[in-house]
Parts: C-alpha cells; sequence; structure tokens
C-alpha cells in the first residue's frame, strides 16, 4: 500500500526494498499488480529486484519467468533473468536456454548464460548442456557473450586453463576488464593465481590494479580445499 502511495521517489525506492528483504511469496502477486501501473524504468528494475529476493527465499519463481520471458523492458528483463540464476532453481532452465541461445539482445544472452551456471549446477547430469556450452563459445563472436560462457563452463566443470586464460586476457581490455575481473571474482581456483601474477606485472597504479592484486592474495591464502569450500558456497 505504501509504495502506491507514496509520492517521493526515494521514499518510493526504500518501501521496494523494504518489501525485497520481508516480503513472502503471497505477497508477490500485489507486487505485481502494482507492476502494471508503474512506468518508472528505475522503480521498475528494482521491484524486479524485490522479487528476485522473494523467490530466493520461497522458491516462488513464477513472477520472475514470466518476466524474463515476456518483459519487453531490457533492465527489467535482464533483472529477471539474474533473479533466476540466483534463485538456482532447474525449473527455470528452458527459458533461460532459449534466452541464452535464441534472443536477439546479447546483454539478455549474457545474463541468461551467466544464470544457467547455478541453474545447471542444481541438475544432477548437465553433461549435454555443458558439451552445447562449450560448442556455442567456439560459435560466437560477441566477447560478451564469449567472457559469460567461459565463466558458466568453469562454474560447472571446474578450472580451465585455456578458458580461465581467455578471461584473464581481457583485464587490460577498456570496456571489458572489469565485467572480467567480476567474474575472475567468483572463480576461486588458486591454479589462476600465476596468469593473474602475469597480467599484473606493469599493470598502471589503480584501484582496478589494487583489486587484481588482492584476488592474487586471497588465491594465495587458499589451500585447495577452502577454494572447494568456497566455490560450494557460490555456487
Amino acid at each position: 500500500e505504501q509504495i502506491k502511495q507514496a509520492q517521493d521517489l526515494s521514499e518510493k525506492k526504500v518501501y521496494i526494498w523494504s518489501f525485497g528483504e520481508v516480503g513472502l511469496a503471497e505477497d508477490v502477486l500485489a507486487l505485481v499488480q502494482y507492476f502494471q501501473e508503474e512506468e518508472n524504468p528505475y522503480l521498475l528494475n528494482l521491484l524486479t529486484a524485490a522479487m528476485g529476493k522473494v523467490s530466493q527465499k520461497d522458491g516462488s519463481i513464477t513472477p520472475l519467468l514470466l518476466l524474463a520471458e515476456n518483459s519487453r523492458q531490457l533492465y527489467v528483463k535482464s533483472t529477471a533473468v539474474l533473479g533466476l540464476g540466483k534463485a538456482g532453481d532447474v525449473r527455470a532452465t528452458p527459458i533461460l536456454w532459449d534466452l541464452a541461445f535464441n534472443n536477439p539482445a546479447k546483454e539478455i544472452r549474457f545474463c541468461a548464460i551467466l544464470s544457467l551456471s547455478t541453474v545447471l549446477k542444481a541438475k544432477d547430469d548437465f553433461l549435454e548442456e555443458l558439451i552445447a556450452l562449450k560448442n556455442r563459445f567456439n560459435q560466437v563472436e560477441s566477447q560478451y557473450e564469449k567472457l559469460a560462457l567461459a565463466f558458466t563452463i568453469q562454474r560447472l566443470a571446474g578450472f580451465d586453463e585455456g578458458y580461465y586464460q581467455y578471461m584473464a586476457s581481457f583485464l587490460k581490455t577498456p570496456y571489458f576488464s572489469e565485467v572480467s575481473l567480476d567474474l575472475l571474482e567468483n572463480l576461486p581456483f588458486t591454479q589462476g593465481k600465476e596468469r593473474l601474477e602475469i597480467v599484473v606485472v606493469n599493470y598502471p597504479k589503480s584501484q582496478f590494479k589494487k583489486r587484481i592484486q588482492n584476488l592474487i592474495l586471497k588465491l594465495k591464502a587458499e589451500g585447495p580445499y577452502d577454494s572447494f569450500k568456497r566455490s560450494c558456497k557460490n555456487s
């Protein structure tokens, strides 16, 4: 009720965020009804994120499935797709798979591929899908898409020197460096520290360089068992 009545944008944002924190599955319908009346793209994106939080708690992924499949707004669709990934529910596999391979927007394909890294992990057997993702890596031209594929393949199958090196090669590439590091920070493979050390040599001093160095230190501090535990936790 407060979300509908609040006039101030900042106030609406606080109520939407609060709903995501405390809302339950049975409350989502009311949020969906409000969703149909809202026109502000920022609030629509925030509403989608709030529904994603509720889905993670309750397993109520139906609203996210509908938004991921039917929304025509890029940011709303992207947020819904990422929300399905965070929920990690295998029921999202068909929609995410279709979006990852067939959606015309590379941004949506990127988000769907990332979400498959958790959704497929929840399946007992994902060998067929893993092979298809590897084939896809060799077929696509979009570098963002290839980064997402390299990440997802390793989240599913473990460290691969070729894919890891491909991702690390973008750490010095404008527009791709931050995306690459964001993904590498979620691949806790101690085997990758040597490659990162090569990249950071002669890297200009910056906050970004500190992030790479911090990742190297984190990987050095972890033994194989610690790395395995963190990988399981992230999954």
